[in-house]
């Protein structure tokens, strides 16, 4: 039997692979897995202060007024466009964003004083996400940022755990790959933040996969259960940002086309289909970011020079896809990687498409071509109507979910024995240049912030300008537990490599 024989729904001598076929033991590793995982991330969520993140002068204040007006949070003013927050909420990034020899210390204040940009009055992004963070909002600033962080990424490292769970053994490499290698360093930065982007970044990888689950699972209860988390998914990419809501419609389309058949003509699934287009499309012009978009309305206010061409900008776009894996600083654009970074998290990244190409379908082709083509339509869209240039508010984290989907799209298969092999060192290769990058980015992260850049050195501990306040773990603790706690868990996707439907060779193949 060749491997294309095999069926799709992954049965082998009758029987269907689930998780009851795992053996005991290896549930130890699934443990570990996730607990790791929720460390590493942690570390990068210390790694930074108040107000780090892109847009945190926005993003912060609105999350405290994310339920509206609330005393001692969120309070109106006499000035009907104002609401008074905490100072520290908008103040923080002024101290350090821009100029990466500058530390992450600043004044700390918590009293309530009136601010204009508050999601709360100018309706710019969906209420979803700010709302969901403001439970964790109180008046001692620095613990709720901290407790915001860890808890996206619990909720991140959750979500993909209990998709796996659920998924058919074929789709489940798609998530953890798809994730996995589009994530170091800004994904990682982002999902532990404050940042909306976070939720549309590790949302539409969830939404794509689970969809794609709920299509081709042959049992109802997993078909359903499936059927939730894709739901759940999709609140959190559209309550996340505007453009969410156009990543969801083609996550959805690419899912649906890559599993099409007759089934898909059936009344339930035209009815789930016009469901989730008309939400994305409410979604999106629901507020205001939304119809700046199709208006053209994000030009610069104080732009000069006349527009560029639109085939300079086309040339040009090529920089914010690859900023994700580090060409472009994290923060507020001002923490620069070294070239050990994306060079690694690139290579591995478009090693592993390349490689998959090999055993595209035609149907798979043009999917995977249909993304690419959103990857510059998007981006030459937006520029060309509001004449900007790449580099002008267009970001590339912008784009990191287009990025994720591209590699999550490009490594579906319809059988867990077909598709990508990668032979033990391979593996090996591309674990241990996961690890260095994460490690490398994270350390600079935190050192950016805790001395500023104009001070180098391997030791966080020495001449330290900021750190949280009473947190019982210095800098280097912090770091080097991450870092562990991140070899620890590719440890355990490699011993869990079979269950998770991970693409490798037999020795056997391999002795060949």
């Amino acid at each position: 039997m060749t491997k294309r024989q095999i069926n799709e729904d992954d049965s082998l001598n009758g029987k269907t692979k689930t998780l009851n076929d795992i053996p005991i033991k290896k549930f130890r590793w699934v443990s570990i897995a996730i607990v790791s995982a929720i460390l590493t991330l942690s570390g990068w969520a210390l790694s930074s202060p108040i107000g780090s993140s892109p847009d945190d002068d926005f993003h912060l204040p609105s999350i405290w007024c994310g339920q509206g007006f609330r005393d001692g949070l969120c309070e109106e003013d006499t000035d009907p466009k104002l609401a008074k927050v905490p100072y520290t909420t908008f103040a923080n990034s002024a101290c350090f964003h821009f100029d990466e020899n500058m530390s992450g210390v600043c004044p700390y204040d918590e009293k309530l004083t009136p601010y204009e940009r508050v999601n709360l009055q100018n309706n710019l992004y969906p209420p979803v996400f700010y709302w969901t963070m403001s439970w964790f909002a109180s008046d001692d600033i620095a613990a709720s940022t901290i407790a915001m962080r860890v808890f996206n990424s619990i909720l991140a490292v959750v979500g993909f755990a209990l998709l796996m769970v659920a998924l058919p053994h074929h789709l489940r490499r798609i998530p953890l790959l798809g994730y996995l290698i589009s994530t170091i360093p800004l994904g990682n930065f982002l999902t532990a933040s404050t940042n909306p982007s976070s939720w549309s970044f590790f949302g539409i990888v969830m939404f794509f996969s689970s969809l794609l689950g709920f299509i081709s699972a042959k049992k109802n209860t997993q078909r359903w259960t499936l059927g939730a988390i894709a739901a759940i998914s999709f609140i959190i990419v559209v309550g996340a940002r505007a453009d969410g809501a156009v990543y969801a419609v083609i996550a959805f389309s690419l899912a649906f086309f890559l599993v099409l058949s007759r089934q898909m003509l059936s009344p339930r699934f035209l009815f789930i289909s016009l469901a989730i287009i008309v939400s994305s499309v409410i979604a999106y012009f629901s507020v205001a970011t939304g119809s700046a978009v199709v208006g053209g309305a994000l030009a610069l206010p104080d732009q000069v020079e006349p527009p560029p061409s639109i085939f300079v900008n086309l040339a040009s776009l090529p920089n914010l896809w690859i900023g994700v894996f580090g060409t472009s600083g994290l923060g507020w654009l001002d923490t620069e990687m070294p070239a050990i970074v994306w060079a690694v998290t690139l290579s591995i990244y478009t090693g592993l498409i390349f490689t998959s190409v090999r055993w595209f379908t035609l149907k798979q082709a043009i999917a995977v071509s249909l993304i690419l083509l959103a990857l510059i339509a998007i981006p030459l869209y937006i520029l060309t109507i509001s004449g900007l240039s790449v580099g002008q508010q267009v970001q590339p984290r912008y784009l990191l979910p287009l990025i994720a989907l591209l590699g999550a799209a490009a490594l579906y298969r319809k059988s867990s024995t077909s598709g990508l092999e990668l032979t033990r060192g391979q593996a090996w290769i591309i674990g241990v240049g996961l690890f260095i990058a994460n490690t490398i980015s994270l350390h600079l992260n935190a050192r950016r912030y805790i001395t500023g850049m104009d001070q180098q050195g391997v030791d966080l501990n020495e001449n330290i300008e900021w750190w949280w306040s009473n947190f019982p773990l210095s800098p280097n603790i912090v770091t080097l537990s991450a870092s562990i706690a991140f070899a620890i868990f590719l440890v355990a996707i490699w011993k869990l490599r079979e269950p998770l439907g991970l693409p490798g060779r037999t020795k056997e193949a391999e002795a060949k």
